[in-house]
């Protein structure tokens, strides 16, 4: 199983699919917001969405995105000694 990151419009979405499941991932307005949809679905189900007010939550939530906060986290780091 990979998360695959892609920034879109401002937004960084980190994808990644488990148990026949489409996870997406995106921090908005203050929380981690997830999508999630079942495959064998189809378009006929639009999917749920979650929200965790921090990435330590959602991994005890979600197993699919455990380790996530390691691989956000560094990069967070990273851009804020950058810009300060």
């Amino acid at each position: 199983m990979s998360i695959i990151s892609k920034t879109v419009e401002g937004s960084t979405y980190y994808t990644t699919t488990s148990r026949g499941t489409v996870y997406s991932l995106r921090y908005h307005a203050g929380q981690w917001e997830l999508h999630s949809k079942r495959l064998a679905l189809g378009s006929s189900s639009m999917g749920s969405f979650r929200f965790f007010d921090s990435l330590h939550d959602l991994e005890a939530a979600v197993t699919a995105f455990r380790g996530i906060e390691k691989l956000i986290l560094p990069a967070t780091t990273t851009a804020n000694a950058i810009w300060h």
